[in-house]
C-alpha cells in the first residue's frame, strides 16, 4: 500500500509541476484504453507466459515549453477481463484461461511520464511522440492467495488530438511499453526471478486545451 501511495503521490507532484511554469500549449483530458500485455517470467526452472487482455480509465496531461518539447504524463486504472497462461517446466506444458470471476479482486495501475516532442501542430489539431519511464502494477487476490506484481520500464506514447470548439479535444492514439525491472510479492514475501512485459496500449480520449 505505501509503494501505491508513493507512486500516486508522486504523479500528483508530476501533473501539478507541468502547470506550474509559464507554457507555450496545455491540454488535459480523459482517456479509455484496451491495455494488451504479454508476459513472460521464469523462476527455478518454471516458465510461465501470459497474455492479459484489460480495459482501463485514466487521466493525462501535455505541456509544451517550447513550440517542439515538453512534457507528458498520464496515469490509468486497469482492469484485467482475460489472463491466458502457458506454463513450461521439464519438458511439459500446461495452458489454462481465466477471467475476472476467478479473483475476489484483479486491478492495476500504470503511469508514463517524459518528455514531449511536438511533430506537427496546426489550427485542427496537434501530433505528439513521448519517450519515458513506465510503471505497472498488477494486483490479484483469490481465497488462497494474493499476489502484487511490480514493474519499471520504458515506454512511448504517439498521440494525435484533434481540436474543436474554443478549447475542446478528441484524442487517439498508444503506448508501446517494456518492462523488465520489478519484484512480485505473494502473501507478503517478495519472490526473485526474471519477469518480461510487453505492453500495447490502444486509447482514445477527451480533454480541454489551454
Amino acid at each position: 500500500m505505501k509503494k501505491r501511495s508513493l507512486i500516486g503521490a508522486l504523479f500528483v507532484l508530476i501533473m501539478t509541476s507541468t502547470f506550474a511554469i509559464e507554457t507555450k500549449y496545455q491540454q488535459f483530458g480523459f482517456n479509455f484504453s484496451v491495455p494488451l500485455v504479454f508476459e513472460s517470467e521464469e523462476e527455478n526452472g518454471l516458465k510461465s507466459d501470459t497474455s492479459i487482455t484489460s480495459i482501463a480509465i485514466g487521466i493525462d496531461a501535455l505541456t509544451l515549453y517550447t513550440d517542439k518539447i515538453g512534457l507528458y504524463a498520464n496515469f490509468e486504472i486497469v482492469f484485467p477481463q482475460k489472463l491466458s497462461t502457458e506454463l513450461s517446466y521439464g519438458g511439459s506444458t500446461v495452458s489454462y484461461d481465466l477471467s475476472r470471476d476467478d479473483y475476489d479482486s484483479l486491478w492495476g495501475l500504470t503511469a508514463l511520464f517524459g518528455p514531449a516532442f511536438c511533430i506537427s501542430k496546426s489550427d485542427t489539431g496537434i501530433v505528439t511522440i513521448s519517450p519515458g519511464l513506465h510503471y505497472i502494477l498488477v494486483f490479484a487476490e483469490t481465497p488462497l492467495s494474493s499476489v502484487s506484481s511490480y514493474l519499471l520500464g520504458i515506454g512511448v506514447n504517439l498521440q494525435k488530438s484533434f481540436f474543436f470548439g474554443d478549447n475542446g479535444y478528441i484524442s487517439i492514439g498508444a503506448d508501446l511499453a517494456y518492462d523488465f525491472l520489478g519484484t512480485t510479492t505473494t502473501d507478503g514475501q517478495s519472490s526473485s526471478g526474471t519477469t518480461r512485459d510487453l505492453i500495447f496500449v490502444p486509447r482514445v480520449g477527451i480533454g480541454f486545451r489551454f
